[in-house]
């Protein structure tokens, strides 16, 4: 008798079956990690519109501005502040100590994406400031003796 060289059909079709029976894990992990790698893309693009708007807030005076909109590119900010502190007065340490009304604020904003992701609301507390007017007849000096300056 001759040997056979080489594989049969049946050992190549159990082969194959086993090989893709093997592979459909493999597959379903590659999915799993596609998706996921989607979901971290939108969290970090939603991270950098959250930074974005609390960079914006950073440049407000709650006492200027109680309330506003900006647009942020793909995205709008609204923000509404309320005094959440007593009014207390603070000196500047620069140009001359010009006297300041200051006040704790909590800012409510509201990023509305202009797509279909989901909206981040947060909340922050900002301190809000006003220069207080010399009364006319008076110099800085005496302004500042009648009124009790406190650090913020």
């Amino acid at each position: 008798m001759r040997a056979k060289a080489g594989f049969t059909l049946m050992e190549t079709l159990a082969a194959v079956a086993i090989l893709a029976v093997a592979m459909i894990p493999m597959i379903v992990l590659l999915r799993d990690v596609a998706r996921a790698l989607v979901r971290a893309e939108a969290a970090l693009i939603r991270a950098e519109e959250e930074k974005a708007a609390l960079q914006a807030l950073s440049g407000v005076n709650p006492f200027a501005q109680a309330a506003g909109e900006l647009e942020l590119g793909a995205a709008r900010l609204e923000w509404s502040s309320s005094a959440i502190s007593p009014i207390g007065r603070a000196q500047a340490n620069w140009a001359g100590g010009e006297q300041f009304e200051v006040q704790l604020f909590r800012i409510d904003a509201n990023l509305i994406r202009k797509d279909d992701r989901a909206n981040s609301r947060f909340t922050l507390e900002r301190l809000g400031w006003r220069a207080i007017a010399a009364r006319p007849g008076t110099t800085e000096a005496t302004a500042r003796e009648r009124t009790p300056a406190h650090q913020a």
